[in-house]
């Protein structure tokens, strides 16, 4: 799979992370905590003796694992290569940034509430829930095997159903999932696509505009769709 630029990067550094967490740091622990690093760059509850502002950008690179990092990473490649050719380098990264800062507030704000239980938050869920939905806004018929799924499903109703079972998680389950975290990742990034929409709606109805005046920026990424059809499966 060949990766853009953005994603390639976002990937890169989750790798590297990872393994200062779990290869490198335990093996020059302080204080004979060997887990400082994991510890330093989570981010703690509001208030904790731990918690940095920086926090909110470095814990969406951290991981609770392996498998927490594997299924993150090959998300974004899957949903974030074609999201990145559609909206730009550029504003790829500040929507995946925006997404994950996002979440993390809404953990936050949740935390602050008593709604879910004080804990550290590690992981990139969040931004990359965000980036499932811009796949979605963006190419909503397109379609995705899903294991042990038979059949193609169409990413508006992959990225419905994943929304509606993280409400319901987040409602009942204790296993100690940042399910509220992800649905924050989605609902930041729907503000902001369409957010976008309107500016980019705006832009192309002014004579003048940065973008021509005559088409969209996300007209674009239509020279893609191809690409897409052959990836998700055509209708």
């Amino acid at each position: 799979m060949r990766m853009t630029p953005a994603v390639k990067v976002i990937l890169i550094i989750n790798v590297v992370f990872y393994i200062f967490a779990y290869w490198i740091t335990p093996m020059v622990s302080f204080d004979g905590h060997a887990d400082w690093f994991l510890n330093f760059n989570a981010l703690h509850p509001l208030g904790s003796p731990g918690f940095s502002v920086l926090q909110y950008v470095t814990y969406m690179f951290m991981h609770g694992g392996w498998w927490h990092l594997f299924f993150n990473m090959w998300s974004l490649m899957i949903f974030g290569n074609a999201v990145e050719q559609q909206v730009g380098t550029k504003r790829f990264v500040y929507y995946y940034l925006l997404c994950g800062v996002g979440s993390a507030m809404v953990n936050q704000l949740l935390i602050a509430l008593g709604i879910i239980f004080p804990a550290q938050l590690v992981g990139a869920s969040g931004a990359i829930y965000g980036v499932m939905a811009a796949a979605a806004f963006f190419f909503p018929d397109a379609k995705l095997f899903i294991i042990p799924i038979p059949f193609p499903i169409k990413l508006k109703y992959l990225v419905g159903f994943y929304t509606v079972v993280e409400m319901y998680m987040g409602i009942t389950s204790v296993d100690g999932v940042a399910h509220f975290a992800h649905l924050g990742g989605i609902v930041v990034g729907i503000i902001i696509l369409f957010i976008w929409k309107y500016q980019d709606a705006s832009s192309a109805r002014r004579p003048h505009s940065r973008y021509g005046g005559d088409s969209s920026h996300y007209e674009k990424g239509e020279g893609m769709w191809d690409k897409l059809k052959k990836s998700f499966g055509s209708e």
